[in-house]
């Protein structure tokens, strides 16, 4: 007899539940490299499903007691609704990605070797990187192909910076501030230090960068992140560039930002602003801990599903502005810094909510907002 047929069955089921647990870690990161180099996924979550059923069966069958088999039977319902829900969400989800005229893939290096995890902002560019990002339509049409060079923080580089300047400027935004689709000589950052000319240049800073919000903005300023880079400025001239879309940014509704430590504001009930995951940056542990638990739950598509969706809403507006005016406040206070909000507003082609979202942003800074809003 074999060593195995001469286990007990006690043993047998350990060994049966220590293979399952080892081989969903095994698909779940499968997954996750799949996705990340080769642009698809294997539905790690129904592979799990399916070995939690087997080994619940498993169990079943070789359970001497009539009660725990039926037990172990009913629970078999929870690895099947876990299967069903997730091809469910997948179809769903694959569905409303392929009615996307828009949609496009992007290859390169950008999709597996630029992106890394940060305690602060969630996410942002890995250090000394240049990451290339091939953009193409479904169709092949090439909409873009370019390179994101990285400084040795993992912010992108403005080749129209002076570096021995005492004259600052900070860029805060998203993927328009950093650049996405354009070389390093052909962001706004670069274009505005080239515009500054000989007479008055500047030491510029890119602090934007792809999906960011006015929150990734906030936390750098109030973590000591901002101050820590910029500690020879002597005089800051700071820029904040905005999409009526930050607003649902602000209020967490980013599906990107899934699986990671982006900072959560919120509004307690006397209306002060409070970083409601602060603690995330001051703890290593966590700080490493989380993303990863976050980032193995954002793998299931039933997850990504049952995530809420966006709608106008004052509240999510409040606090959009909240932020934006601790972020003007704390800029003052830290550095004197000359504050402006730039904001590209609704356009012909922009939906009611989009509409709405600008409306609400221009009206409520009407009057300016310190050193003035830029549309």
């Amino acid at each position: 007899m074999g060593v195995y047929s001469r286990l007990s069955v006690r043993v047998r089921a350990l060994l049966w539940a220590l293979v399952w647990v080892l081989g969903s870690l095994a698909a779940l990161k499968l997954d996750s490299v799949l996705k990340g180099r080769a642009g698809f996924g294997i539905m790690p979550f129904v592979v799990i499903g399916i070995g939690a059923l087997g080994l619940l069966i498993y169990l079943a069958i070789a359970s001497k007691h009539k009660a725990l088999k039926l037990a172990l039977s009913y629970l078999t319902i929870l690895p099947l609704c876990l299967i069903i829900g997730e091809l469910y969400a997948h179809y769903k989800l694959e569905s409303s990605s392929e009615q996307d005229s828009c949609a496009a893939s992007t290859s390169g290096t950008y999709a597996s070797d630029y992106f890394t995890p940060s305690p602060i902002t969630g996410y942002k560019g890995k250090p000394n990187t240049t990451a290339t990002a091939h953009k193409s339509t479904q169709s092949g049409k090439s909409l873009y192909n370019v390179s994101y060079t990285t400084d040795e923080l993992g912010w992108r580089i403005t080749p129209s910076s002076k570096l021995d300047s005492s004259s600052c400027v900070l860029f805060f935004g998203d993927s328009f501030t950093i650049g996405e689709g354009v070389q390093d000589n052909e962001t706004l950052p670069f274009y505005f230090g080239r515009a500054l000319g000989k007479q008055a240049n500047a030491r510029i800073y890119n602090f934007g960068f792809h999906g960011y919000g006015p929150h990734q903005a906030l936390a750098l300023v109030q973590s000591g992140e901002i101050a820590r880079i910029v500690k020879d400025c002597q005089s800051v001239l700071a820029i904040y560039e905005s999409l009526p879309g930050h607003i649902a940014r602000a209020g967490g509704f980013s599906p990107w930002e899934q699986g990671t430590n982006a900072p959560r504001f919120y509004l307690d009930p006397s209306g002060s602003l409070k970083w409601g995951n602060a603690y995330l940056h001051k703890s290593p542990v966590l700080a490493k801990l989380a993303p990863k638990l976050k980032a193995r739950l954002a793998q299931s598509y039933l997850y990504k599903l049952l995530q809420p969706s966006y709608g106008y809403d004052e509240s999510y507006n409040a606090l959009y502005f909240a932020i934006i005016d601790t972020l003007q406040k704390q800029l003052q206070e830290q550095f004197g810094a000359h504050f402006t909000l730039v904001l590209w507003d609704a356009t012909d082609l922009s939906d009611e909510i989009e509409r709405k979202e600008s409306h609400a942003i221009i009206k409520h800074y009407k009057n300016g907002l310190g050193g003035g809003l830029w549309i």
